[in-house]
């Protein structure tokens, strides 16, 4: 089977599997399903920070841990907000879904390529941005927060209420009041 290039997906808790559901789509209209674990999940969002800290020019430098945080709490919040459009009626995927055993996240042109895989073989791809992976990552992280699954997990550079009018000022910047 060939991979699907993701042009839509939703993304859910499912209490009874203990998983992420991820519904996608490419734009011929194939839907198919897959499961994420939460160990998984975990590692996924830690890579994604890592890019994201990567390529920030304020959090990549040698800033401490937690002014690092401070800034992409402040980057995610600038960038995770939706743009025009919203975001379409939400992908329904009947089958029962493939069960995610590895995912590849790697740099391409102005952006990234997520694969998704099972044992070896690729299930799907999404090409994201800057902002879609903070959007993305925001996404799998209020997920992951209903399922419980942030005890010993830092999620706070993707907290909305950390990057609000109440953050901290990193020195030299002005403060932004947010109306």
């Amino acid at each position: 089977m060939a991979p699907i290039n993701i042009s839509r997906l939703s993304l859910s808790y499912d209490a009874q599997e203990d998983r992420l559901r991820l519904a996608i789509c490419d734009s011929e209209g194939s839907v198919l399903g897959l499961w994420l674990t939460r160990r998984l999940t975990m590692g996924l969002v830690s890579m994604m920070r890592q890019c994201l800290e990567g390529e920030s020019r304020v959090a990549g430098g040698n800033l401490p841990p937690s002014l690092k945080t401070s800034v992409m709490a402040i980057e995610h919040y600038d960038l995770s907000n939706p743009g025009k459009g919203g975001d379409g009626p939400p992908v329904q995927a009947q089958e029962p879904g493939r069960i995610v055993t590895g995912v590849s996240l790697r740099h391409k042109g102005r952006g990234y390529l997520l694969v998704f895989l099972h044992a070896e073989e690729e299930l799907a791809i999404m090409r994201l941005d800057k902002r879609m992976m903070h959007r993305f990552a925001g996404t799998l992280v209020r997920k992951m927060e209903d399922g419980g699954w942030t005890a010993g997990f830092d999620p706070d550079w993707l907290s909305d209420k950390r990057a609000g009018p109440t953050a901290p000022v990193i020195p030299g910047q002005r403060k932004r009041i947010m109306n």
